[in-house]
């Protein structure tokens, strides 16, 4: 949301993601900051003047936004709800114990993770959303899966959590306290990133310190294709390469990343893009 507060609606673009053929999808929040609504947007034909679907609308603030491969779309909320369609009907379940959802992410549609405020940490499994003890009351801001049965967790004062259906949490030991908003498991190795120009890539005890501007801030991580991109808000969107940082995409505000094997889909401020290896194309949304 915007930093201050004012008369005019505020308008924000959560998150965007698109599916196998480059269909976009579009999580907007509109504010008056004293009550929220969130829309969820099916852009057909991107850079067209065809107008945008508007799929579903529900009161309060969708943090965010995930898309399974078979199309099957599942929001968070700030009210620890989590709304799903799949199959063409949506359906809004509250995890219990209720509490403030920050983002979502799934393996499949049989295996999906939330996570959010005060230690916050949820499964979906067979057929049912379950409380994960995560042992700590940091606030997670993020959450990521490479395969059944495992998942990392990020949050503040530098926060890294493995969990797994065999040894449950484990609290792992990084170089930073800084608040860490994304992470990213890619065939074993982990990349965290956050605030402080935070960047760390490792496993285990091992982690190497990817140097950053600390001005910087990162927000999202994704893999597209052979790359592990980072979302540098203002400052676009960035490529790791190794130990190094180099720049990928400038001006497009990349708050948020996902990606499929064809399209990278990045949101931030009040724009969605959508980038197919080629060309990027945009899509404001207005109070």
């Amino acid at each position: 949301m915007g930093d201050t507060e004012g008369s005019t609606p505020n308008v924000t673009c959560v998150a965007a993601a698109a599916n196998g053929d480059g269909v976009l999808y579009a999580l907007v929040v509109v504010t008056d900051w004293e009550a929220f609504q969130s829309f969820l947007y099916r852009i057909t034909e991107l850079g067209t003047e065809k107008k945008d679907e508007l799929i579903y609308e529900t009161d309060g603030w969708a943090t965010s936004m995930w898309l399974s491969e078979n199309g099957g779309l599942f929001l968070a909320d700030d009210d620890g709800q989590i709304h799903s369609n799949v199959g063409g009907r949506w359906s809004v379940v509250s995890l219990e114990p209720p509490g403030s959802l920050t983002y979502i992410y799934g393996l499949s549609e049989a295996e999906i993770y939330s996570c959010g405020k005060n230690g916050a940490l949820y499964r979906f499994a067979d057929s049912n959303w379950s409380r994960i003890d995560a042992g700590t009351e940091a606030d997670l801001y993020g959450i990521h899966c490479e395969k059944s049965g495992e998942a990392y967790a990020v949050g503040e004062r530098g926060t890294l959590l493995r969990w797994s259906d065999l040894g449950g949490v484990e609290l792992i030991e990084v170089p930073t306290n800084a608040m860490l908003n994304a992470v990213l498991s890619v065939e074993g190795n982990v990349v965290v990133c956050g605030e402080r120009g935070v960047v760390l890539s490792g496993s285990g005890n091992q982690w190497a310190v990817v140097e950053a501007d600390a001005a910087r801030s990162f927000h999202s991580a994704t893999r597209y294709g052979t790359d592990v991109l980072l979302g540098a808000g203002a400052d676009g969107v960035f490529r790791l390469r190794g130990s190094e940082l180099v720049a990928y995409k400038e001006g497009v505000p990349a708050y948020g990343l996902a990606s499929n094997e064809g399209f990278l889909a990045v949101s931030g401020n009040e724009i969605a893009f959508r980038f197919d290896g080629a060309a990027w194309i945009g899509k404001k949304y207005n109070a």
